[in-house]
């Protein structure tokens, strides 16, 4: 537990790696994406390699282009309002898996529609829309990390799939490498940004840091803390991300901006909860938990 608690402690200062690098998401994602894709390769090249079929391969480009959407939005977010509604935008992501989950999966999440309600209702608080100044730019972040959600909660669905077809380090290798590969293009169409090697080395310790590093402790934490728990435990990202935004980018902090956050973390808690199961499911499963 301890392991998946700081895994998600450390996803939640990405601000300190991308804002002071300023530079815009179209270079960031890429380079983030490409050098965490580079990180896993020796944990790649120690798995059993399988053959890719037509069908893994198409999950494979989807698995990619849903990260590159993604990580592009949320970068972006970040990078035009503040961390809370960058961060409580991109956690809509685990109400989406919920609400979606009969059609995709045919598996239904008991308190989704509640949750949804909690967490739309927190974003509202958040985001204050009966302000009479309403600020354009966070209105774009709002978007952007709204838009970041729906890439990450598409994926969580199509990676599990990909993750059993070809072992997880590989795919990760692989769809990192592609999705930093569609990215490339707007490294080259968007704005010139300004050289430092200071901003560039920012991006990639944070590729190192709440990218590979904090992966690698989820991924060894999660078998020992169990899926439940662990799915509580990344609730700390927004957490951390929003008190670094207070602490460390002097961000303004209202009782509605708390009230707010803390009904978008309750409805994604209550998603994340596993009901204990019943009589009646262990009978039907042959006693199994």
């Amino acid at each position: 537990m301890v392991q998946v608690a700081f895994a998600a402690t450390l996803w939640g200062t990405w601000s300190l790696f991308l804002r002071p690098a300023n530079l815009p998401a179209t270079v960031t994602a890429p380079m983030a994406i490409g050098l965490v894709g580079l990180l896993v390769l020796p944990a790649a090249m120690r798995e059993e390699k399988r053959s890719l079929s037509r069908a893994t391969g198409s999950l494979l480009a989807l698995s990619a282009a849903l990260e590159a959407i993604n990580v592009v939005t949320f970068f972006g977010a970040m990078s035009v309002t503040s961390n809370a509604v960058a961060v409580l935008t991109h956690y809509l992501a685990p109400v989406l898996v919920a609400l979606f989950a009969p059609w995709v999966e045919k598996q239904r999440v008991p308190r989704a529609r509640i949750a949804a309600a909690l967490s739309i209702l927190g974003l509202t608080l958040v985001l204050q829309p009966w302000n009479t100044r309403p600020d354009p730019r966070m209105w774009l972040g709002a978007a952007l990390g709204t838009v970041s959600a729906f890439g990450y909660a598409g994926n969580v669905f199509v990676l599990r799939r990909l993750v059993h077809a070809m072992g997880a380090a590989r795919a990760q290798f692989a769809r990192c490498l592609l999705a930093a590969a569609l990215l490339m293009p707007g490294v080259f169409l968007g704005p010139a940004p300004a050289r430092s090697v200071g901003a560039f080395a920012l991006v990639a310790i944070g590729a190192v840091i709440p990218g590979a590093f904090a992966g690698l402790l989820f991924a060894r934490g999660l078998p020992l803390a169990g899926a439940a728990r662990a799915s509580v435990l990344t609730y700390l990202e927004p957490l951390v991300s929003v008190l670094v935004g207070i602490l460390v980018w002097r961000e303004r902090a209202t009782g509605w901006t708390a009230a707010g956050a803390a009904l978008v973390i309750a409805g994604g808690v209550l998603v994340s909860l596993r009901e204990a199961p019943t009589k009646q499911n262990q009978r039907s499963s042959g006693g199994e938990q």
